[in-house]
Formats: structure tokens, C-alpha cells, sequence
């Protein structure tokens, strides 16, 4: 499983991260279905995850 981290809080600053397991299918910016994730930019239940 890959950490999931939620960034909450206003536009101003960062107030909370929140760590989550990230379930679901994982999609490139293609739209391709990817079974394990690198470093990259991925769509996860119709959210961006940003892996580093």
C-alpha cells in the first residue's frame, strides 16, 4: 500500500496533512491503469496523488 498524504486548510498556508492508505484503482495522467506507483502525479478515486 502507498501512504496517501491530504493537505487540509486554506489558501494561506498549510494547517493540517492528514496520512491515509490510499485504496482503489491507480490511474496515470493517460488514464491508464497502473499496479504499482512511482514518483509521479496519479488519479486515485478522482483525486490527484502527488508521490515523491
Amino acid at each position: 500500500m502507498t501512504t496517501v498524504m491530504k493537505v487540509e486548510g486554506g489558501g494561506t498556508g498549510i494547517r493540517t496533512i492528514a496520512a491515509d492508505k490510499a485504496q482503489g484503482v491507480w490511474y496515470n495522467l493517460k488514464g491508464q491503469r497502473v499496479d504499482s506507483a512511482k514518483k509521479g502525479l496519479y488519479i486515485v478515486n478522482g483525486v490527484k496523488v502527488v508521490i515523491k
